[in-house]
């Protein structure tokens, strides 16, 4: 499977889809319910709820032909940014006021992505090196040149009005070869990316964790894939690996 996953990347590394704006995409999941904004940049969609006063997703393209900025700095905590009660409330906690949508990303809409908007507390040791999310936002820039175009899907699932997420999910979808992985992270000092692979878990099992669907036969990620977890972080899944069952992490959110 992964000797597969890799020849077919291959194939599809070229300038595919490097004109089109994650804007245009129709339907690529679900809306998100009880969402107060959307706002569509030329680079990212971003969906922001009031209610916790943070960004609840961000989704956005990632192309093979791109060259992506992996300096550490562009992933780590964002010192004087912002303007609400809730980044000192984060850091007095602990927490980081870290990015949703990738910092590496390349469009024209870098002020934004390091506004209040995209960012959200999370637990210091999962931003930083070494820490799960900070090595999730550095695979996935590095994964289009091995499979081609990626959509990623960045979210959160929080409680009530409290806007501190008790958890965060990415999942990456390559529309070419119909190949997906999903993550999903406790918002926990434990969480480390000493084994990435234990995050990995089923479309399904975030659905879950979020009460409610994200993908549906409409959706751009198709339903077919949403009950199947991929075998690692190098080898994803095609939908052909059925797992109902959701671990640990899902079922402790």
């Amino acid at each position: 499977m992964l000797s597969y996953l890799l020849a077919i990347g291959i194939a599809v590394t070229g300038e595919m889809g490097a004109d089109e704006s994650i804007c245009d995409t129709t339907q690529l999941i679900v809306a998100q319910p009880n969402v107060s904004m959307h706002k569509c940049f030329d680079d990212y969609i971003l969906e922001y709820s009031t209610t916790n006063n943070i960004p609840v997703q961000a989704t956005y393209i990632l192309n093979a032909n791109v060259k992506y900025d992996n300096s550490p700095f562009k992933q780590s905590i964002s010192e004087g940014i912002g303007k609400f009660n809730r980044e000192d409330a984060a850091h007095v906690a602990g927490f980081d006021f870290a990015a949703l949508a990738n910092n590496s990303l390349v469009g024209t809409n870098a002020k934004e992505r390091n506004s209040e908007l995209n960012r959200l507390p999370m637990v210091a040791e999962l931003n930083r090196a070494g820490g799960m999310w900070n090595w999730l936002q550095t695979y996935e820039i590095s994964m289009p040149i091995k499979v081609g175009r990626l959509y990623s899907v960045n979210g959160t699932v929080t409680e009530g009005n409290d806007f501190k997420p008790r958890a965060f999910y990415k999942i990456l979808y390559q529309p070419d070869i119909h190949m997906a992985i999903a993550y999903l992270i406790p918002n926990k000092i434990a969480t480390n990316a000493e084994f990435p692979d234990k995050y990995i878990t089923s479309i399904s099992c975030i659905e879950k964790a979020l009460g409610y669907r994200l993908v549906t036969n409409d959706t751009v990620i198709p339903d077919s894939l949403k009950w199947s977890k991929a075998y690692s972080s190098s080898v994803w899944t095609d939908g052909a690996r059925l797992d109902k069952k959701c671990g640990h992490n899902e079922e402790a959110l």
